[in-house]
């Protein structure tokens, strides 16, 4: 709970720094680049986050990984910030929400469609339209595929979940059956 507030705030202060800067994509960009180069080295991660390395030695490494990416340098600083604060570790979730503030600042929103095989573009194309309206937002698909959901689909928007899946179902009836609802 509280580190996902702290993301949240940094994730803000960090938007309204690219706002002035008018790099707000640039740094969503940026910041998904580098939270996938933390998940994919995660000793990377914790060699920065690693209070009992000299603080300057880990600064000059952030100087060179930004040099390498050609990092924005909003996104600089504010690695150099995390770092000196200890919060590094919530990089990915503050990506996310960043995320959130572009999608919400350009009027849309992202909805997780997941199913147990793929969709066609069809179905995509319903989805967006009635998620659009019900929102009052452009909603954008990101497709995921879980074989565990067995049919239909779960779409998460924002904080709601529709499941239409069958393991949703199947849970359902699972329930009702262990409270001796179904005879």
């Amino acid at each position: 709970m509280i580190e996902t507030t702290l993301a949240r705030r940094y994730s803000k202060a960090l938007f309204s720094l690219a706002i002035e800067a008018g790099s707000q994509d640039q740094v969503r960009e940026e910041l998904e680049e580098l939270k996938s180069l933390m998940e994919a080295h995660p000793v990377l991660l914790e060699i920065l986050s690693n209070r009992f390395l000299d603080l300057k030695a880990r600064m000059r490494v952030v100087d060179e990984l930004a040099q390498k990416m050609g990092l924005n340098p909003e996104v600089t600083s504010f690695l150099k910030l995390l770092i000196k604060k200890g919060r590094l570790t919530l990089l990915g979730l503050m990506a996310d929400f960043y995320k959130k503030l572009i999608l919400a600042s350009q009027n849309k929103m992202e909805a997780q469609v997941t199913s147990a095989y793929p969709l066609s573009d069809m179905i995509h194309g319903e989805l967006k339209k009635i998620l659009s309206e019900k929102s009052g937002s452009e909603v954008l698909i990101r497709p995921h595929l879980d074989p565990s959901v067995l049919a239909g689909i779960r779409v998460s928007l924002g904080n709601i979940v529709y499941d239409g899946t069958a393991q949703a179902e199947l849970f359902r009836l699972m329930e009702e059956m262990r409270r001796g609802v179904i005879n």
